[in-house]
């Protein structure tokens, strides 16, 4: 097999990704990834945390951890979500998560500092609040990492996840399974999972799925901190949703890989390629992951994110009409 390129530490910045950057129409969609390169839990640590604290309030034991030990993140955070419900008991989700409890928090400000450079509006389908603060590179330590001003506009309420959220705001943080801001809002169980992600049969809209829908036609996607398992809402937006719309665009997706997994790369680029999703992948045999930091620092320095945003710009100039 011949491999279509040769893996690099600092993949190169596709032109029609350059251009949307600079049109104001890139928008970084962050995964958990991300949040773990910052100091937040995995999944897994996430999920054991969470049932840990049933061990420490006294309504399970060592011995019925130790039977769900071999059990999925996803299936671990199911019982916990259980837990609550029966217990009356809520795991503290902020406690976990909240960006101020990470002991050192230069590193995720660098890296989250970066991100917010790429574009203004920001997508995640993490609960944490990293994104919730604006990070000033030029200034980052331990201190002044939290201390940060908050962000205009962060939506995580399901009911304003809508076709008309791309007009309201021009520039914030849109939590797609909601934030550690309100727990109800938090999209956790398969349950919750399946109600965000309805089809909405029987003439039901689901103005949700119509942004998402909305999102990936009228903005270009730089996907980042997700793996292949964890980019499921490609199916949901791309193949199952009925509010599928014509693709205009490319989209992108930042992943490592391990220099002996060029063949696995040619692969994954046909996968991506039935979503219009371009892959740039980096080579992380020296820094493993977090390599990542390293390559979104290189691209916030070659496509900062314009000033004010192409629905900024509008409303500007309409009022100048007024």
């Amino acid at each position: 097999m011949t491999f279509d390129e040769k893996l690099e530490y600092f993949p190169e910045i596709p032109e029609s990704m350059l251009q949307a950057a600079n049109s104001g129409n890139l928008v970084p969609f962050i995964g958990a990834g991300v949040s773990k390169l910052a100091g937040c839990p995995s999944w897994a640590e996430l999920a054991d945390k969470a049932l840990l604290y049933f061990v420490e309030q006294g309504d399970i034991n060592f011995a019925k951890l130790s039977q769900l030990e071999k059990m999925s993140p996803k299936m671990k955070l199911n019982l916990a979500c259980g837990l609550e419900e029966r217990t009356n008991k809520k795991i503290d989700f902020h406690k976990l998560l909240d960006y101020q409890q990470i002991k050192d928090g230069t590193l995720g400000s660098g890296l989250y500092g970066s991100i917010q450079n790429l574009g203004k509006l920001i997508i995640t389908t993490n609960y944490d609040n990293w994104l919730d603060v604006q990070h000033n590179l030029s200034t980052i330590s331990t201190a002044s990492a939290n201390k940060l001003p908050p962000v205009q506009n962060i939506i995580y309420e399901y009911k304003d996840i809508k076709p008309t959220l791309l007009a309201d705001i021009g520039s914030g943080v849109v939590h797609l399974h909601g934030s550690i801001m309100k727990r109800d809002s938090m999209v956790i169980t398969t349950q919750d999972y399946l109600n965000r992600y309805a089809n909405g049969g029987g003439g039901v809209r689901n103005e949700y799925l119509e942004f998402l829908s909305q999102i990936f036609s009228e903005r270009q996607i730089l996907f980042i901190g997700y793996g292949l398992e964890e980019l499921e809402i490609l199916e949901y937006v791309f193949l199952k949703s009925p509010y599928k719309k014509i693709e205009k665009f490319n989209h992108y997706v930042l992943q490592g890989f391990f220099s002996h997994e060029q063949e696995l790369v040619d692969q994954l680029k046909q996968y991506y390629q039935q979503f219009n999703i371009i892959l740039l992948p980096y080579l992380k045999d020296a820094l493993d992951w977090h390599q990542l930091i390293g390559v979104l620092k290189a691209y916030s320095e070659k496509i900062p994110a314009r000033s004010q945003t192409i629905t900024q710009a509008k409303i500007a100039m309409r009022n100048a009409e007024i």
